[in-house]
């Protein structure tokens, strides 16, 4: 049985781990264009062709899914899911310092808590409104509502940037019995 074959110059997208890497096929320009780490947008250093390829986004432009410029960075929005889907990758965040000196795995399940913390003392009208289907290595919540995800993501997005904020919210969710589940 003989395996598929891709035509020279074909866009190629892998990801190895946390990291994505996007190629082509053949020729000279066989070797990886750019690396990302989850926390940097995986179009930000490829081709607008490679770009286009990997992520197109539903108004036919080459933007990623990544919000950043809206504060949801590290997280992203992804739009074209349906429903619309809120991501963040996990395993190389600021925070991540902090969560494991907490004795936590920072994990998607793991950050699955920190949403449901959020939700239960700051977000309380996001109850019920958002959805949760987290792995080890990524968060992912969904929601009809976009502007759910989105106030949820800003949150995260405050935690999941600064030790500080992430190890305060540990040792207040633990000091009020809540477990998180990593």
């Amino acid at each position: 049985m003989s395996r598929p074959r891709l035509a020279a110059g074909a866009v190629v997208v892998v990801l190895l781990g946390a990291s994505l890497v996007l190629g082509r096929l053949g020729g000279a320009d066989s070797a990886p264009r750019a690396a990302a780490t989850p926390a940097t947008s995986p179009t930000a250093a490829a081709t607008p062709s490679a770009a286009q390829s990997a992520a197109p986004s539903g108004d036919g432009s080459s933007a990623s899914p990544s919000v950043a410029a809206s504060g949801l960075a590290p997280l992203e929005l992804d739009d074209d899911a349906a429903p619309p889907a809120l991501l963040l990758p996990t395993g190389e965040l600021p925070a991540d310092d902090a969560i494991v000196r907490a004795g936590h795995e920072p994990n998607g399940p793991f950050w699955e808590g920190v949403a449901e913390w959020l939700i239960r003392t700051k977000l309380p009208h996001l109850a019920g409104r958002v959805e949760f289907d987290s792995e080890a290595g990524l968060f992912c919540a969904y929601a009809t509502d976009r502007s759910a995800l989105r106030q949820l993501g800003t949150a995260m997005a405050e935690i999941a940037r600064s030790p500080d904020r992430a190890g305060a919210l540990i040792r207040a969710a633990e000091s009020a019995g809540f477990t998180f589940d990593d």
